[in-house]
């Protein structure tokens, strides 16, 4: 493995080729331009990230995966090479001029009718008494040849406006299109920010022109300077009346203008691929089996199963057909009409007869609303392509019964809360996209409280509350505050904390570039037993971590606070290793998870004053503005800073975390022989006994009982505090054991990337497996160890990495 990536890199140096065993590399973020032909003699190479790099080969291909990757693993290596190479050959490849353009915008604001003008000036509008809005998306195509000879390919998609479509609209927002933003000027319904917000995040910055459309003569009042201040891709606005064509030309000019600046040097294409994308298009069917997709790869000279995944998720990315590759349903057939599939499934979410009952229909209605012939061999399939699109679950233990939660009443169900000893989390979003709930409740459907009997499922449309065992979470959307929040009560609280997090990154991941914070209530005296404690953003809390501050000041109390402590009180960052197949009992807490802490890390910025204490709208919401954080960071008094160390309130030290070292590191307590009763922030009881991390966060002398001194092997607990019971030989020994290691760090340190949680991992088994090559050495760390443990070496390291390589090193100890 080699990571080089965010360096700048320019050329991918010849000689990477002779490193015959080189198995991953990543190189995203660099200024690569050409692969050398080298990189085709590495037999072995698996993954090759050349995303964000100016290189010819579409975003598509850069990042396809095979469907048994997961979607942290790095793309595949051998589509990329052998498109890159293909295309670079004249005689095999083609170039073609295409690109989307897209009309979003509410519904009955003239989107349809401009679609059919840019293709025909004299198409006939129609009267306005008739409903002509569009069901789903439809698909028009244009063709226009520029000055300079080069024929390009629009496929205009027309978009439904109502909002029980925006949901799905994200599966189509793609890059490599232009969008236009058209507004009613007789109506004031139109959400420019809304539209211009959702345009920015999923389509990474496509360009836009806001169209507005006269009717009636009307003109439409807008802060234009404001809009394009705040959107930097709003290209131009134009005032267009469709009655009589005034300023459709302009605009006609002017989209063809941005549509050359959108491919000017066109998308390489190889020839089979056109071949094959050639006979899709020109099939007058609605679907294909995927079987029937290969004879016709076949038929053109692709034989390879994976370059036949690679084209159909091309093609799927184009909009050119629908094909979902991880689906076990809709895997089998490609549907080749996207507008197709998408009308079928909003017959059922427009029917009147689901709507009326609030979202729920069965296996009758389909069938009645899919009566058609078209529909008669797939309804199976289309249900799937609803479940796809998470608008729609089947309810547990009734069969053919199914929910649509956007359909659902916005009032809530009668439930019983007990609001003590809660553990509390919140989502604050600079811009917060439809459906982000809906899409939660369906993938977490399972665990509704009285899910199965959906006249008291406790689930309605801003809302959910789960259930697992004895543990309850309350989860509840604000989408005008642009929150989420959510509460757990019961056993196990945390663990239950940790699924729902995962399940709602797994989500905003989904939005490239959505921008929230993750906030964390504070757990100081004044704030633990508070419904409306201070709360720190996560990303602020690695951010500390990452600094080397492990205590942040509260607001509220003045207290200092331990930062680990904060996070491990709320969620379980350890969780997420891809490696990690945690059991945590029955239903969800079975789930295994993925890395928090590199996303967090990925998208974290420095700390932007100032600090926001909101007003008390809610459980987690707090007061004014507070100043911002001044440097230097000083262990100074109450207040100093919001990051000051500051003194020592009395307060248990974290077992999780440093004990008697300075840095932020995981010690492992080892070899006592007693339980110890544990009370975390939510007075949790839990049992510690040579757990590898202990999830407790304090362990406080007063519920320890008449155990006044716990004799451990690294150190005594005397009530409050842990006191290492060390003598200098052992002490000499270890700090030259870890000497030694801190130096094999330091000088991996030159070669590894390490900025991803799988690197750190993948780092820390590097040291080890060097340390296991010099018999020596291993001798040396093992004799040392004898003193308190290969943890109790992590005392005297000092690298960021130092409890990765502590937690390997543990491992191999065992095995020796």
């Amino acid at each position: 493995m080699l990571h080089l990536d965010r360096n700048q890199i320019k050329e991918i140096p010849e000689s990477l080729g002779k490193l015959e065993k080189l198995e991953r590399l990543e190189l995203s973020h660099n200024q690569i331009t050409d692969i050398p032909q080298t990189l085709q003699q590495l037999k072995v190479l698996k993954d090759l990230d050349l995303q964000a790099n100016p290189i010819s080969i579409p975003p598509e291909i850069l990042s396809y995966k095979s469907p048994e990757k997961e979607s942290w693993q790095s793309p595949d290596a051998q589509p990329i090479l052998d498109y890159y190479f293909t295309q670079r050959d004249p005689n095999e490849t083609q170039t073609i001029y295409e690109a989307k353009l897209l009309l979003v915008g509410e519904g009955g604001s003239g989107k349809t009718s401009l679609a059919n003008k840019i293709l025909n000036p004299d198409y006939q509008l129609k009267p306005e008494t008739e409903d002509t809005s569009t069901e789903g998306i439809d698909i028009l195509k244009w063709e226009f040849t520029t000055a300079n000879k080069k024929q390009y390919r629009i496929n205009i998609w027309d978009f439904g406006g109502q909002e029980i479509y925006h949901q799905t609209h994200q599966f189509f927002l793609t890059q490599r299109s232009l969008y236009l933003l058209v507004a009613d000027s007789r109506k004031e319904d139109t959400d420019h920010y809304f539209w211009l917000e959702i345009i920015r995040l999923l389509s990474n910055n496509s360009p836009v022109l806001l169209i507005q459309n006269e009717k009636q003569d009307r003109t439409c009042n807008l802060n234009l300077n404001q809009l394009r201040g705040e959107f930097a891709n709003l290209r131009d606005t134009f005032t267009l009346n469709l009655a009589n064509n005034r300023g459709l030309t302009e605009l006609q000019n002017e989209l063809q203008h941005q549509l050359e600046k959108l491919i000017p040097n066109g998308i390489p294409f190889p020839n089979k691929w056109f071949a094959v994308r050639y006979t899709l298009e020109n099939d007058g069917r609605n679907y294909i089996e995927y079987s029937e997709y290969q004879n016709t790869c076949r038929r053109h000279g692709i034989t390879n199963r994976d370059e036949m995944c690679l084209l159909s998720q091309f093609l799927h990315d184009l909009g050119i057909c629908l094909h979902f590759q991880n689906d076990p349903i809709l895997s089998h057939r490609l549907i080749l009409k996207p507008n197709w599939g998408t009308t079928a499934v909003y017959k059922i979410l427009d029917n009147d007869k689901v709507k009326q009952n609030l979202g729920q229909f069965n296996d009758q209605d389909l069938a009645e609303i899919w009566s058609a012939d078209e529909y008669a061999d797939m309804r199976y399939q289309l249900l799937q392509l609803m479940k796809e699109f998470k608008v729609c679950y089947e309810i547990p233990r009734r069969k053919g019964e199914y929910i649509a939660p956007h359909l659902l009443s916005p009032e809530s169900p009668s439930y019983q809360w007990h609001s003590e000893n809660n553990l509390l989390l919140r989502y604050n979003y600079n811009f917060m996209p439809k459906g982000i709930l809906t899409r939660f409740i369906v993938e977490m459907h399972q665990d509704i409280e009285n899910v199965s009997d959906p006249e008291n499922a406790l689930v309605w449309k801003n809302g959910v509350i789960l259930k697992d065992n004895s543990t309850r979470a309350e989860i509840v959307e604000y989408y005008h505050s642009r929150k989420i929040t959510i509460r757990v009560a019961g056993n196990r609280p945390r663990d239950l904390m940790t699924i729902i997090n995962r399940k709602f990154q797994e989500i905003h991941d989904s939005f490239d570039g959505l921008k929230y914070d993750t906030l964390i209530p504070c757990n100081c005296q004044v704030c633990q037993p508070s419904q409306k404690p201070f709360t720190f953003p996560l990303n602020r809390l690695y951010y500390c971590l990452d600094r080397n501050r492990f205590t942040i000041e509260c607001h509220e109390s003045g207290e200092d606070v331990e930062v680990r402590g904060l996070i491990d009180g709320v969620i379980n960052e350890y969780s997420d290793y891809p490696e990690f197949a945690g059991d945590y009992g029955e239903g969800l807490m079975r789930k295994p998870g993925r890395s928090y802490r590199s996303r967090y890390r990925e998208k974290l910025d420095p700390p932007q004053p100032p600090f926001t204490r909101g007003e008390k709208l809610d459980p987690l919401t707090r007061g004014e503005k507070l100043d911002p954080p001044q440097p230097p960071f000083t262990r100074g008094e109450k207040l100093n800073s919001p990051l000051t160390r500051g003194e020592n309130f009395g307060k248990v030290p974290l077992l999780k975390g440093d004990l008697g070292g300075s840095n932020d590191r995981e010690r492992e307590l080892k070899n006592f022989s007693v339980n110890v009763l544990i009370h975390n922030h939510n007075q949790q009881e839990q049992t510690m006994n040579n757990d590898k991390i202990w999830h407790g966060d304090r362990v406080e002398g007063s519920k320890i009982g008449s155990i006044n001194s716990l004799q451990g092997s690294v150190g005594d607990i005397h009530g409050n505090n842990i006191v290492n019971n060390y003598n200098d030989t052992d002490k000499q020994s270890l700090a030259e054991a870890a000497k030694e290691i801190q130096e094999l760090m330091e000088q991996l340190a030159t070669t590894y990337n390490t900025d991803s949680m799988v690197a750190k991992v993948e780092f820390a088994g590097e040291i080890v497996k060097q340390i296991d090559a010099n018999p020596n050495l291993g001798g040396r760390i093992l004799s040392a160890s004898k003193a308190g443990g290969v943890a109790a070496l992590g005392q005297f390291l000092n690298h960021p990495l130092a409890s990765f390589a502590i937690a390997a090193l543990e491992d191999w100890q065992k095995t020796k």
